[in-house]
This record gives C-alpha cells, structure tokens and sequence, in this order.
C-alpha cells in the first residue's frame, strides 16, 4: 500500500486489500487505524520509525482480522529534493508460519516438563556441543538444584568432565574428556550404559549408568546428542551387602560337617556346598548347574522323585537313609 506522509491511503494493491480484508471498500484519504482498527497502534509505533528515514520492519503481532497474524514492514519513499514524500507498506499474512510455530513451541514446552519430571537424569546439548537442557533428575546427581547459569552453558566439552565432577567406576580415577557419556554421544558413538561416578564436592558420590545418542534431522545434519543417567547408587550398595552375605552363607556351609545340595524340579544342581562336592570328587564350580542323572546314575531317578514329591507338597521327608552311589567318588550310605 501506498501512504502520505500523514498515514493516509493512497493507494493499495489488491494483495494488501485481501489479507486486511479492505475488498471493495474505499479507502484513498482514509487511515488505516480507522478501516483496520486490529493494525492501528503497529502502524503508529512504523510510520513514526519510517518518517526518521529508516526503513520500519515490524514485528509479527496478531491482529483481529480474523485472529490473523501480519508482518508489515514500512519504507520511506523520497522525492527529487531528498524530502520523505510518501510511504510504501508491506504487509505479509504470517498466520501459517505463526500457528506452526506456536505448536512447535507448545510441544517442545510439553516434552521439557515431561523430561523435567522423569525419574532419570537427561542432558542434552545442542549441534555445537553447548549444553541446552538438564532436567531436575540431573541437577541432582550433580548436586546442583537450580537451572544451569551461564557459565555452566558455555563451558567448552572439553571441560564438562573436571566441571561436573565425573570420575571412572572405581570413583577414584578423573574421567578423561573424550570418554564422558555425552561427548561420546555427540560424535556419533551409541552409548550403552557406561558406568560412572560423579562426585559433587562436599556430596556423596552417586554411581550411574549413561546411555546416549547423537540426534539427527530427516536431512541427515547433526542437532546434537541427548544423554539418559541412570543412577544405580543404591542398587549398587545392595548388591553389594548380598554379595556379602551371600558369602558369609557360603562360608558357613562350606563348613559345616554334612553335605548340601539345591536341586531344581529337573533335578539340576542349582548350588552345592564344599563337603557336597568333595563327595563325588569335583569342584563346586563343575558341579553347579549340572544334571543328577549324570553324576548319579543308578540313584537319580528315585532322588528326583522324592525332590519332586517335597516342592508338590511344600512338606519336608526328614530321616531318609538311602545309598549314595556317585559316578565318580566313594559309596557308601546317607
């Protein structure tokens, strides 16, 4: 459209008339805050830039034109003497564009709270390597309950490792640069749960399991690379104390003065103690897992029978005296 300098009408192309919705109306002399009252104060805040010379580029604002969203850019137009004499307006219906956006944006605030929520800590970063996202979860692990600052989102790979405290399994050893999760990540190695440690000063050190990936676009380029922590603190400390007393059990049966087998219903040896193994000449770790049948021939059918009789009837069979006739080993009674 075309403008005096006072913002009036001089003309309007049959675009601009559409997207305004102006068709048929006439509008030379007139202002369009007055035909368009949805545009009146962007035309203002323009043709005030525009009379200063500069070039007036607006900014996407929605209108009530039928909830439309526009984008009108404003050019003063000089005469032979330099003078602003009139001005050209541009307008451009952005309401597609605008909605697409808006949706992006709504999915991607909804995805941020679902991550924010979930019980793993996630990191991402984004196709320059700059950290852009660190949900609650991880913020914890690394000690940390605010959002990330500045610092923290423009400190170089290369220095995630010494800054976020991560160390090797053993949680003694400074993890290098180029094996921390989300770095591997990034350059294009899947990660599978690696373990390690991090270890935020003057906290207690939490044991995790990383697994991450390079993210990609349908055309192929790299957007950067998310990584999932895991932590397996407390999973770790109880698998330990069992081994422990998995151990001391062991210990104890390997002691005592009778032997112990567990069978399984398909009279497989689950577990044996020392006394038990010695009695068919063998070790613990060859007899594990092996069949009765084999290491007792002549006598597996009727143990199995029994074995089977006690797990259908939950019910033990106590003062049983039966030969003991191994394949390999001394004889005798039990």
């Amino acid at each position: 459209a075309l403008f005096d300098r006072d913002l009036r009408y001089l003309t309007a192309s049959e675009s601009w008339c559409n997207i305004l919705e102006l068709a048929g109306q006439s509008i030379v002399g007139q202002h369009p805050g007055n035909m368009s009252p949805g545009i009146a104060e962007e035309m203002k805040k323009l043709h005030a830039t525009a009379m200063t010379g500069e070039v007036a580029r607006g900014e996407d604002f929605l209108t009530e034109i039928n909830d439309k969203w526009l984008r009108i850019i404003v050019f003063p137009w000089r005469d032979d003497s330099g003078e602003i004499a009139e001005l050209v307006a541009f307008a451009e219906d952005v309401s597609e564009r605008r909605t697409t956006e808006l949706e992006l944006e709504r999915n991607r605030e909804y995805l941020a709270a679902v991550l924010e929520h979930v019980e793993d800590g996630i990191v991402a970063c984004d196709a320059e390597g700059k950290l852009n996202f660190v949900n609650r979860a991880a913020r914890r692990i690394h000690g940390v309950e605010q959002d990330m600052d500045d610092e923290q989102e423009l400190l170089p790979p290369d220095r995630w490792a010494e800054r976020f405290d991560f160390f090797e399994a053993d949680g003694v050893t400074p993890l290098a640069a180029e094996s921390v999760p989300l770095i591997r990540a990034f350059k294009g190695e899947t990660v599978n749960n690696a373990e390690i440690v991090i270890a935020p000063r003057g906290r207690s050190k939490r044991a995790i399991q990383a697994s991450g990936r390079a993210i990609y676009g349908s055309d192929g380029s790299r957007l950067g690379a998310v990584v999932s922590m895991h932590d397996v603190t407390e999973r770790q400390v109880f698998e330990t104390e069992l081994k422990r007393k998995k151990t001391e059990l062991q210990l104890i049966l390997d002691n005592v003065p009778v032997r112990i087998w567990f069978k399984n219903d398909k009279n497989r040896i689950i577990w044996l103690n020392e006394a038990a193994a010695r009695s068919v000449s063998a070790r613990v770790e060859d007899i594990e897992g092996g069949d009765v049948y084999e290491l007792f021939p002549d006598m597996a059918a009727e143990y199995h029978a029994d074995d089977l009789e006690v797990i259908k009837t939950g019910q033990p069979k106590i003062g049983i005296v039966e030969e003991f006739k191994p394949k390999d080993g001394a004889h005798g009674w039990a």
